[in-house]
């Protein structure tokens, strides 16, 4: 009779996507993955890891670009600026 893994008992997943519980197959072309596997390599995240990022950073910038388009220059300028502080400063 063949073993079976006891529950909770597979590799857990770690990063910011620690405690994920839903499950998707996805089918995409073999050079869209290709490119999420030169991503992945570079970025030490394992596949889904690096799939659930770039969608995360996806929808933050949809988010970010409906905000109110003079808040969105203020946001930038003030970037800006801490980026010349922080240059000067150090």
């Amino acid at each position: 009779m063949k073993q079976r893994r006891r529950p909770g008992g597979g590799r857990k997943s770690g990063g910011e996507f620690r405690n994920l519980t839903a499950v998707m197959s996805v089918r995409m072309p073999q050079d869209l993955r290709d490119q999420l596997e030169r991503a992945r390599q570079a970025s030490r995240r394992s596949m889904s890891q690096e799939l659930l990022w770039r969608a995360k950073m996806s929808f933050d910038r949809d988010r970010d670009l409906s905000r109110n388009r003079a808040m969105r220059a203020f946001c930038f300028l003030f970037s800006e600026l801490a980026q010349v502080i922080c240059v000067v400063a150090f």
